[in-house]
């Protein structure tokens, strides 16, 4: 599964919550720990046309190719990598693409679980304010040897 065009969809205000839990220890020593709050960081800041410095308030998003993109990502994506799945069912992922990995005694249990599964997958990135590219996402089962034939509709 693909999230579909997650560098604009990504919300500033999860990246906060991340941040904050992902950096705590860091946080507690620096002098702003004591107001209980972020410093406000979500500012693009750039050079006009004419050459002024500009700055614009940003809510959503991370600018494509940015350095900060991939770590951003990860602080945020977390979330759904803590997510409680079935038993059999795990992700991996690869920057925006995920992998739902379903077991089963047999085909019908496997989709069962896979259908579980890609529920709680899904309802975890929508709650990040994500779209998952369904045009992008498919579905392949490896049986055994012996064990061939069509995936039930």
């Amino acid at each position: 599964m693909n999230i579909l065009e997650w560098e604009e969809q990504l919300n500033h205000r999860i990246l906060d919550i991340a941040l904050w839990h992902a950096l705590i220890d860091v946080f507690e020593k620096a002098s702003f720990h004591k107001s209980g709050k972020l410093p406000d960081w979500r500012y693009l800041v750039f050079v006009g046309p004419t050459g002024n410095k500009q700055s614009r308030r940003v809510v959503y998003g991370v600018p494509q190719g940015s350095v900060l993109g991939p770590i951003l990502w990860d602080l945020a994506y977390d979330e759904v990598l803590k997510i409680g799945l079935p038993p059999g069912c795990f992700l991996i992922c690869y920057a925006d693409d995920t992998l739902l990995v379903t077991t089963g005694q047999d085909i019908e249990r496997a989709i069962y679980m896979a259908t579980i599964g890609a529920q709680i997958f899904m309802r975890a990135v929508e709650k990040l304010g994500l779209t998952i590219a369904t045009e992008k996402t498919e579905i392949v089962a490896f049986t055994g040897r012996r064990r061939r034939g069509a995936i039930p509709a």
